[in-house]
């Protein structure tokens, strides 16, 4: 869904990973394709489930054991793996709005400027885990797909260049033809309907709430005036 289309925050689909992994998205998302890994703007390592009292460290993805537990390196850098649960979906919202994933994206490729440069440096566990999740080998850097690094370098090269930042977009917000390209597979979206804002108008009794997203590009501009700047397009809400 467009930018200039959206009105609530939570409108909009949840698309699944790629069937074809990295290969073959030119033909849905053109120039907006290396932007994304196996079809999605971040990635698909998900998160895990734990039982309650095992001594494991939590990580962002995965637990860990004691650091005094012998590992094969590779295991030690990247944590435990279970099975995957394909019963199961974990959604997300990479943005609220356009707006705010260029936002995310700037802010975050200014803190890792030097991380950025570096770049192209073979991660190990990095691509352990392509190849665990059968994902594509190729340049990137500590905790990143080689679509995200691209992500990043287009925002900064790309500051208040509107050309530059539309194609980066469309690997966000699916114009026509890559909607109907998507929802023509069996596997295009996940068939869910997720409306936390109906939710919470309902749980805590509340009359009426501004989860518009004019409302809250709104916020973002009075919060950093400056890189909002940058990376606004003509037809923001």
């Amino acid at each position: 869904m467009g930018e200039s289309l959206q009105q609530g925050l939570f409108e909009g689909v949840f698309r699944r990973g790629w069937p074809g992994g990295s290969a073959d998205l030119a033909p849905v998302y053109r120039d907006a394709a290396p932007f994304l890994w196996e079809g999605l703007t971040g990635h698909l390592i998900g998160k895990s489930f734990v039982r309650r009292g095992q001594r494991l460290n939590m990580g962002i993805h995965f637990p860990k054991p004691p650091r005094r537990v012998h590992l094969q390196p590779e295991v030690s850098d990247v944590g435990l793996m279970g099975p995957l649960a394909d019963e199961g979906w974990l959604i997300h919202f990479d943005g609220m709005t356009t707006l705010h994933w260029r936002l995310k994206l700037l802010r975050y490729a200014l803190s890792r400027q030097r991380a950025l440069k570096e770049s192209g440096m073979a991660f190990r566990w990095l691509a352990w885990m392509r190849k665990r999740l059968k994902g594509t080998n190729g340049p990137g850097f500590r905790e990143q797909s080689p679509g995200r690094e691209r992500q990043l370098r287009a925002v900064l090269d790309g500051r208040k260049d509107t050309a530059a930042l539309a194609q980066l977009t469309r690997a966000l917000a699916l114009d026509a033809m890559a909607h109907n390209r998507l929802a023509n597979l069996t596997d295009g979206f996940l068939a869910l309907h997720c409306r936390p804002d109906e939710a919470a108008l309902k749980r805590f009794d509340l009359t009426s709430e501004d989860f518009t997203a004019a409302r809250f590009n709104g916020e973002l501009r009075l919060r950093y005036p400056a890189l909002t700047a940058e990376v606004s397009l003509p037809g923001d809400a």
